[in-house]
């Protein structure tokens, strides 16, 4: 066996040896454990998608202008551009808030709590009929 040029408690292996590879474990536990907690690599980004019907709601609207004892004939356009300036409103501030918005005749199945067609036909005092 030949001695080291520099005796060692640990025979030839240095305390810096040891030092560093506890120090290079820590550190990769340490990394291990802050991607699994971040779930930067499982979940880099999951985006927000809703779904709006604008066949439903401009079929509710209809018939609640239908339906409407004072619905005259002359102001039946101005009603609609307004309608339609409103639902682009409501879009807007989906859009602003990160959300994608789709549209329903696009979407095969979605989950309810995806769609956003009675939170915009409330906000513009449309009464959607009740779906079982």
């Amino acid at each position: 066996m030949t001695t080291p040029l520099i005796p060692t408690e640990t025979g030839g292996r240095s305390r810096f040896d040891l030092w560093f590879v506890t120090c290079s474990l820590l550190l990769i536990g340490a990394a291990g454990y802050g991607l699994y907690k971040f779930r930067v690599v499982t979940n880099p980004f999951t985006p927000k998608v809703v779904i709006f019907d604008a066949e439903k709601l401009f079929t509710a609207k209809a018939a609640q202008v239908a339906h409407s004892p004072v619905a005259r004939p002359e102001t039946i356009q101005t009603d609609a551009a307004s309608v339609i300036a409103g639902i682009k409103q409501e879009l807007r501030l989906y859009q602003d808030r990160g959300f994608i918005v789709l549209n329903a005749s696009q979407v095969m199945a979605w989950p309810a709590a995806q769609d956003i067609t009675p939170d915009i036909a409330r906000n513009l005092h449309i009464n959607l009929p009740e779906t079982p």
